[in-house]
């Protein structure tokens, strides 16, 4: 979700410019280079917390905590 924040203006044109449900999942997956899953549920994020930096904060913080060693 981090990668989709940093791209948010290139979602938010791809949505806007995208011929179907099909060539948006496509284009975003292409675009962030992540599976047509993943795609989906970055389709599905407002784009408030896209371009949040709080939310980006969060993420970050979030990632850290869960790439800590076991026992820190």
């Amino acid at each position: 979700m981090l990668q989709a924040q940093e791209h948010h203006s290139e979602i938010i044109q791809i949505v806007e410019r995208a011929r179907d449900h099909d060539a948006l999942i496509e284009s975003i997956a292409a675009l962030l280079d992540i599976s047509d899953g993943y795609a989906q549920m970055v389709r599905m994020m407002s784009v408030e917390r896209l371009a949040s930096a709080y939310e980006r904060r969060r993420i970050i913080d979030e990632l850290e905590e869960l790439t800590k060693p076991l026992g820190d």
